[in-house]
C-alpha cells in the first residue's frame, strides 16, 4: 500500500508551490488543472519530453496512470493537483446530462482515485492537492473541508479516506 498525502487549502495559499523542492527524477505530475506551476522552472522539470508531466483531467486517465507508475520503479511520487479540476473537468463534460447517475459516476471516480493507494507499491507516495472550503453553522461551529462539487462527495468525506 502507497502513503497518501493530501494538500488542502484556499486558492493561492501555495498548496502547488509546496512541491518544488520534489526531485523531478522521482516524481510524475498530474495538472488537472491544466495550468502548470508558478515556481521558476517547472517546465523545464516537468514536461512530456521528460517523461513526468501530462495536463489531464479525465479520471479514467488519471487512474491508469497512477497504476502504471506503481509498475515504475524509478518515481517515488505521484502528484495529482487538483483533485478539484478532476471533479470540474467531469462535472463540465457530462453537463448536459440531467440525471442523477453523473453525481453517482462522479463520486466513485474520486473515491476511486483516492482508494487506488491501496493498490500501489510500499515505496510509492502520492500527493493530492485539492481546494478548501470553510462552512459554519447557525451556532458558530466551524469547519473546514475539502471542496467538492456535489453533495454525494460530500456524504463520502473524500479527505478521511
Amino acid at each position: 500500500m502507497a502513503k497518501a498525502i493530501c494538500i488542502i487549502g484556499e486558492s493561492g495559499a501555495g498548496k502547488t508551490t509546496s512541491l518544488r523542492n520534489l526531485d523531478p527524477k522521482e516524481t510524475y505530475y498530474i495538472d488537472a488543472d491544466k495550468k502548470g506551476s508558478a515556481w521558476r522552472g517547472f517546465r523545464q522539470q516537468y514536461n512530456a519530453a521528460n517523461k513526468n508531466y501530462i495536463a489531464t483531467d479525465d479520471p479514467n486517465k488519471v487512474l491508469a496512470l497512477m497504476k502504471g507508475i506503481s509498475e515504475k520503479s524509478s518515481l517515488k511520487y505521484i502528484v495529482v493537483d487538483t483533485l478539484n479540476g478532476i471533479m470540474i473537468g467531469e462535472e463540465m463534460r457530462r453537463s448536459k446530462e440531467k440525471n442523477f447517475d453523473k453525481w453517482l459516476d462522479l463520486a466513485s471516480y474520486i473515491y476511486s482515485i483516492l482508494d487506488v493507494v491501496c493498490d500501489l507499491r510500499d515505496d510509492l507516495t502520492i500527493i493530492y492537492t485539492a481546494h478548501s472550503e470553510t462552512e459554519r453553522t447557525e451556532d458558530g461551529y466551524m469547519w473546514t473541508r475539502m471542496k467538492t462539487t456535489g453533495k454525494k462527495l460530500n456524504k463520502l468525506v473524500p479527505e478521511s479516506k
